[in-house]
């Protein structure tokens, strides 16, 4: 997953209305049958503060990693509730239930830790990446590997002498590794040929790469965004290579949406998921947004596209239109609405998953596309008050018959906030008559609140942490 964004509105007493959440009528069930029927399950996890990405080697081995909770609170960077100091946090889940079994630090000088994706080949081949910060806040890419029996650091690569990171990773097999992200000097892509990491060459200097998808190993995206604009990178099997892309802009937010826009102010578009069923049927989602100084109504719109085997195109978005009362005879419309991660099992079969801001709290999406629309996966985790006033879903896999999605919850935008993350497995059942079945080695949290959504489910486990080796 690419970086998590959080926007909190400032003027959280403003009246809010809501006129319409990603579709025009009522919340209707999936059309996909594919999933059981059953009530939507969320798990938290001790000891683990945010989840960040989510991958599968089989229907019963995933893999969800992110970061600790941290033990000085929270301090807030471009919107994002950042740990101080925390480690990288590694999660599994068996079949039963979800245990955090490893914890990454890279030893003394290292302040925070976090890991952003996860993506393995086999059951004992499975890749982590994101990156660690020292005591100045400079980040370098961190890279770790289990090989069935732990977990272990491996060295990796920075480019330049500023800031590097990795936010994506794909698995074809033990020789063929790739990982993405970004460096002072733009994207960045970096290779494991079975022996080490190597930078691989990109046709582009600035912006950053989020999330990759491999097809084949002659057939692989790379998603983010460079200069305002999303970024679609395409790999043949020699060279990296820039693909247009289609971005949405002010002129054209009005004619799409119906609503006021945010004036004549460019958006800036940027790409945090990517997935393929085929090399002709490719999907990428994301948001676009404005940051022009002073803008009291942060804006954001979701991205959807889509390639055909020829060229990119925008679907048709799923919609979440916010109305903000700023005086007794003023209206200013807002969208507060981003997409994340997408998952695929086929043409007729998309999952996306990220977020809505209804001014206060800002609840977890998840949207379902069915061949011809978009529709909204009723009640995953709205209104999980153990979870705070911020729930965000950042990533989503698909294993066999069900579907995954990871996230992280907060209190609140202060310093002093407490983040929880945590595993949801989206159902299809009505919310009001939800009876889930708890695995019997499952510690159950009483939660009043959660009868609605199915229990959250928390294990407490000693973590091992691990450093270089």
């Amino acid at each position: 997953m690419g970086r998590l964004r959080l926007i909190v509105p400032a003027g959280a007493a403003l009246g809010i209305m809501m006129l319409a959440l990603f579709a025009d009528g009522p919340e209707r069930a999936m059309h996909s049958t594919d999933v059981a029927a059953r009530p939507a399950q969320m798990w938290t996890i001790e000891g683990v503060g945010r989840l960040f990405g989510i991958g599968v080697t089989g229907t019963n081995d995933l893999w969800a990693v992110g970061s600790t909770p941290g033990k000085g609170g929270y301090r807030l960077g471009s919107g994002i509730p950042v740990a101080i100091p925390a480690e990288g946090a590694i999660t599994h889940w068996d079949g039963t239930t979800w245990k955090l079994v490893a914890s990454i630090n890279v030893g003394e000088g290292a302040v925070r830790h976090e890991l952003w994706d996860v993506a393995g080949a086999s059951s004992d081949d499975v890749w982590a990446v994101g990156k660690y910060e020292d005591k100045n806040w400079k980040s370098s890419t961190l890279v770790a590997h289990w090989d069935g029996t732990e977990w272990k650091v491996i060295p990796s690569p920075n480019v330049g002498a500023g800031e590097s990171e990795l936010t994506g990773v794909a698995a074809l097999g033990s020789n063929d590794v790739w990982a993405v992200g970004s460096a002072s000097k733009g994207p960045l892509v970096i290779h494991w040929d079975g022996e080490q990491w190597e930078v691989v060459p990109v046709p582009e200097s600035r912006g950053k790469l989020n999330k990759i998808v491999a097809i084949t190993a002659r057939d692989m995206w790379a998603v983010g965004s460079s200069g305002g604009d999303t970024l679609t990178m395409h790999w043949d099997g020699a060279v990296w290579e820039r693909i247009a892309s289609p971005n949405i802009r002010s002129a054209s937010l009005s004619d799409l949406v119906g609503i006021l826009g945010p004036g004549n102010e460019e958006l800036g578009n940027i790409l945090e998921g990517v997935s393929a069923v085929a090399s002709d049927d490719v999907w990428a989602v994301g948001y676009a947004t404005d940051n022009w100084p002073g803008n009291r109504l942060p804006f954001e719109w979701p991205i959807v596209m889509h390639w055909d085997g020829r060229t990119w195109s925008l679907i048709t978005q799923p919609d979440s239109k916010m109305a903000y009362k700023v005086s007794d005879d003023e209206i200013a419309y807002q969208v507060q609405s981003s997409l994340h991660a997408v998952a695929d099992r086929a043409s007729h079969d998309v999952w996306a998953v990220g977020s809505w801001n209804g001014m206060w709290p800002v609840e977890v999406t998840v949207v379902h596309w069915d061949g011809t629309e978009w529709i909204a996966i009723p009640c995953p985790a709205s209104g999980a008050q153990n979870l705070g006033q911020i729930r965000v879903l950042t990533d989503i896999v698909i294993a066999g018959n069900d579907v995954w999605a990871v996230g992280v919850g907060m209190a609140g935008e202060d310093e002093g906030s407490q983040s929880r993350g945590f595993v949801l497995r989206p159902g299809n059942a009505p919310c009001a008559t939800p009876q889930p079945t708890v695995p019997p080695s499952v510690q159950t949290v009483p939660t009043p609140v959660q009868t609605v959504y199915g229990p959250v489910q928390t294990i407490p486990v000693a973590v091992p942490s691990i450093g270089h080796r």
